[in-house]
C-alpha cells in the first residue's frame, strides 16, 4: 500500500495476494501484467449467485492516518474490467454480513471502468468484498486494475447524487456507455434518443399549468439509493391527487403498495396485473423474497402476498386484481382510451416492458398520463440494476412509436419516473 500524500492512498493490486486477502469457495485469483507491464489481478468467482469471491481487510488508520471524519469524506475508486457475468463490490462489517456502503454491481461487456464507493466515517475498520451477482449461476471473470482511496470535503457525496443537472439526457449514449452487449436490443447510433428532463417541482405546469409546488423529495439522496416507497411515492401521490383519475391501470401489483397509494389519493377504479406465481430468474428461483417472522424466507409476489397492502387498507372493493402474465393478457375487453392514467412497473425485462408499453399506448385516453417506473438512465444505475437496464433499453428501442403517441415525455428529476402525456388529437 502506497500512502502517497495526505489526501490519497493507492492499494497495489498485488497486495490482494500478498497480504490479508481471504478467498471464498472455489475462487481463482492470479497476479498478471499487461503488455505495458501494468499489474492487475485476474479473478474467477464461484458460480453460485451472491457467493463471495474474496475480501480484503481495510484499516482507515493505516491507509490514511491523518483522516479527519469531521471535515472530510473518504471515497474508494476501484477500476475493473468484467469479461464474463456480473460482480458486486462493497464494504461490509467484521461479520461479513452487514453492508457499510451500497454494493456497486458491474456487468460484463464494458471496457475498463471506475466504480466509486463512499466509506462512512462511522467505522474505521471494514472489509472490501467482491462477489458473484450474476443470476446465470456461471463463473464471473474480471480484472482488478487499481484501487485508490481519496479524501473529499465533507458533504461531497450529497452534492453528487448521480441525477442529471441539465435539461435533457442522451438515452442512447447512456446505454452505450454502460452496456456494450445489449443482446436483442439495437442501440441507435445515428439518431440518438434525447429525453427531456424536468424538475419534479415543475409537475404542476406539466399537468395543469399551475405554479410550482414543493414536492417532498430527498434531493441529497444518491440515485442508487432511490426507492418507490420512500421517494417516488411523493410524486405519484401528487399526480393522483391533482388529476383524480377515474380509471387507473397498473402493470405490476407486487405487495400492492402502488395500488394502495392510488386508492388513498383519488377516487379511481383500479385494475392491476401481476404474475400469479411471481417473477423468477433464469434458474426458476424467486426474485422477490424476504425473511419470514419464523425464520424461513417467503416469496413476496405470489399467492396471498400479491396486493395484501391494499386489501389490508380496505380498498378491495375498488380494485380489480388480474392474475396473468401481461405478455399473454387479452386487453381487447377494454376499448381504446379506456384509462385515464397507467403505471408500468411489472416485469422489467426488455420484452415485457415493450409489451406493456404497447398495450398502454392503446388503452390510454387522449390527454391521459402514462408513467414508467424504474427509469433512471445514468451509467451507475444502468450498471447496477437489471430492472433499470430493461426499461431504458425498451424505451430507447421503441422511441419512435412512443414519441408518436405521446405529446410530451419527461424524465422527472430526481426520480425513477418517466412521464408521458397522450396526444390529445388521437
Amino acid at each position: 500500500m502506497d500512502n502517497g500524500n495526505s489526501q490519497q492512498a493507492i492499494l497495489r493490486v498485488f497486495d490482494f495476494i500478498n497480504h490479508h486477502s481471504i478467498l471464498h469457495g472455489p475462487t481463482h485469483l492470479h497476479a498478471c501484467k499487461d503488455e505495458l507491464n501494468n499489474a492487475f489481478l485476474y479473478c474467477e468467482t464461484p458460480s453460485k449467485q451472491w457467493n463471495y469471491a474474496f475480501h480484503y481487510n481495510l484499516s482507515l488508520h493505516s491507509l490514511l492516518p491523518d483522516f479527519d471524519p469531521s471535515t472530510k469524506e473518504l471515497l474508494i475508486d476501484i477500476e475493473v474490467t468484467v469479461a464474463n457475468g456480473s460482480i458486486g463490490i462493497g464494504l461490509v462489517g467484521a461479520n461479513l454480513q452487514n453492508y457499510l456502503s451500497r454494493e456497486l454491481q458491474q456487468p460484463e461487456g464494458q471496457d475498463r471502468c471506475k466504480l466509486t464507493i463512499y466509506w462512512s466515517a462511522n467505522t474505521f475498520e471494514a472489509n472490501l468484498v467482491f462477489r458473484q451477482v450474476s443470476d446465470s449461476n456461471t463463473v464471473s471473470k474480471f480484472n482488478l486494475h487499481n484501487i485508490q482511496f481519496r479524501q473529499e470535503p465533507l458533504g461531497y457525496s450529497k452534492t453528487n447524487t448521480g441525477f442529471p443537472t441539465n435539461n435533457e439526457v442522451n438515452l442512447s449514449e447512456q446505454i452505450r456507455n454502460s452496456i456494450a452487449k445489449p443482446g436483442k436490443h439495437k442501440l441507435k447510433k445515428t439518431n440518438p434518443v434525447i429525453v427531456e428532463t424536468r424538475d419534479v417541482n415543475k409537475l404542476p405546469s406539466i399537468l395543469n399549468g399551475n405554479k410550482e409546488v414543493k414536492i417532498p423529495i430527498a434531493r441529497d439522496k444518491h440515485c442508487l439509493d432511490w426507492s418507490m416507497e420512500e421517494d417516488d411515492s411523493n410524486i405519484l401521490r401528487y399526480i393522483f391527487q391533482t388529476l383524480n383519475p377515474q380509471r387507473h391501470l397498473e402493470f405490476g401489483t407486487w405487495k400492492g403498495f402502488g395500488t394502495k397509494l392510488c386508492a388513498e389519493n383519488c377516487d379511481a377504479r383500479i385494475w392491476t396485473l401481476n404474475l400469479p406465481e411471481g417473477e423468477k430468474n433464469a434458474q426458476g428461483e424467486p426474485i422477490y423474497i424476504e425473511s419470514g417472522s419464523q425464520g424461513p424466507t417467503i416469496q413476496t409476489d405470489c399467492g396471498d402476498m400479491i396486493g395484501h397492502l391494499y386489501r389490508e387498507a380496505g380498498f378491495s372493493n375498488r380494485v380489480n386484481q388480474i392474475l396473468v402474465d401481461s405478455n399473454e393478457w387479452d386487453s381487447s375487453i377494454f376499448e381504446d382510451g379506456y384509462f385515464d392514467t397507467i403505471l408500468i412497473d411489472g416485469g422489467h425485462d426488455f420484452g415485457t416492458v415493450t409489451n406493456d408499453t404497447n398495450q398502454a399506448l392503446r388503452l390510454l385516453r387522449p390527454g391521459g398520463i402514462l408513467m414508467w417506473h424504474d427509469f433512471c438512465p445514468t451509467v451507475q444505475a444502468l450498471n447496477q440494476f437489471a430492472s433499470i437496464r430493461g426499461v431504458a433499453q425498451s424505451i430507447e428501442s421503441n422511441w419512435q412509436t412512443i414519441s408518436k403517441e405521446l405529446d410530451s415525455i419527461y424524465w422527472l428529476k430526481p426520480s425513477y419516473l418517466l412521464l408521458g402525456i397522450k396526444n390529445s388529437h388521437i
